[in-house]
């Protein structure tokens, strides 16, 4: 691995042609290196060590707790445009979109996120709502689809708890087969860690 002097260090930091994100950990900096490069994206990151995402993303709690869920969206993306990544804030804008009844909008920013995804706990976050969206649109084979599959990456009492509801609304549903052929035949994709 090449070194730099601190001459080039400089030159980096001081660089007013990169981009400068505040991303919340290590992981995030690297998911969105990753995901710059995979882009093309020739412009050096720079980790800039301020709070202003977690100040933004905290604004947009508060928001949310208060029931302001259109002022906690503005919030949440605010918060991204320091942190492109904003794993938290993405899920959070799922969360306000559901609250709000817009279930198109949950689903978009589960799909626009994926690329970020590279850990189970978010990965099977991402399939549970996935599922609770489907579940909401009376699509309880697909619903049941999403939770099954989400315990490939993380276990967790929810996916029984929402698996019971499936069963009490329907009586029971027919059997899935292979989850990820359903998971598919709906347009979401098959994310792996």
């Amino acid at each position: 691995m090449e070194t730099l002097g601190n001459d080039e260090i400089s030159r980096v930091i001081d660089n007013p042609d990169a981009d400068r994100f505040c991303f919340d950990g290590q992981m995030e900096f690297f998911i969105y290196a990753k995901h710059a490069k995979d882009i093309g994206r020739k412009k050096n990151i720079i980790w800039v060590n301020e709070s202003t995402y977690n100040d933004r993303f905290m604004q947009g709690y508060h928001l949310y707790e208060d029931r302001e869920y259109e002022k906690a969206l503005q919030a949440y993306r605010k918060a991204l445009e320091v942190n492109p990544v904003g794993i938290n804030a993405r899920f959070e804008i799922c969360e306000c979109y559901l609250k709000l009844g817009n279930l198109i909008g949950a689903r978009t920013t589960l799909l626009e996120m994926q690329d970020f995804l590279v850990e189970n706990k978010h990965i099977a976050k991402f399939y549970r709502r996935m599922g609770f969206i489907a579940v909401e649109q009376q699509d309880y084979r697909l619903g049941a689809a999403c939770f099954i599959h989400s315990l490939k990456h993380e276990k967790s009492n929810l996916v029984a708890d929402e698996l019971m509801y499936i069963q009490s609304i329907t009586g029971g549903i027919d059997p899935i087969g292979d989850p990820e052929k359903v998971i598919r035949s709906a347009g979401i994709p098959i994310l792996h860690e």
